[in-house]
């Protein structure tokens, strides 16, 4: 048996390390999206359509959705939907608009605001942020 080169071994183990997590990662993805379309259901004329969805908790989540031009926010329980708010504000109707059609997800930008929430929550008591 020769030498051991450690460095090769590491790098092979941390590329090695990197593809496997890079196709977990893919496949949580594909799997989410796959089960996230399975369980809507696509009409004709688009006369039910989900703006946002947030969840509060296990089988508990808030949702905005237009059905024929009405915006609605309803909450949705275990057993129940209810209707907690039905929004008529011209202004913030055209921003609920704009903020659908452009950008980010806000599926995405809900998980991103949830981990900056854990991760803030993980810093010492001691440590201040500092300015750069």
């Amino acid at each position: 048996m020769g030498p051991v080169d450690v460095f090769a071994s590491v790098v092979k183990m941390i590329s090695s390390l990197a593809v496997v997590l890079g196709l977990m990662v893919a496949a949580a993805y594909v799997l989410k999206r796959v089960f996230q379309r399975a369980g809507t259901v696509q009409s004709d004329g688009g006369l039910v359509r989900v703006l946002s969805t947030h969840y509060l908790g296990p089988k508990n989540s808030v949702m905005v959705m237009e059905v024929l031009g009405n915006i609605m926010v309803i909450g949705i329980s275990n057993n129940q939907m209810s209707l907690l708010a039905t929004i008529s504000d011209p202004e913030a109707v055209e921003k609920l608009r704009e903020t659908r059609k452009g950008g980010i997800p806000s599926v995405v930008t809900d998980q991103f605001m949830n981990y900056r929430a854990k991760l803030a929550a993980l810093r010492l008591p001691g440590r201040e942020k500092k300015n750069v």
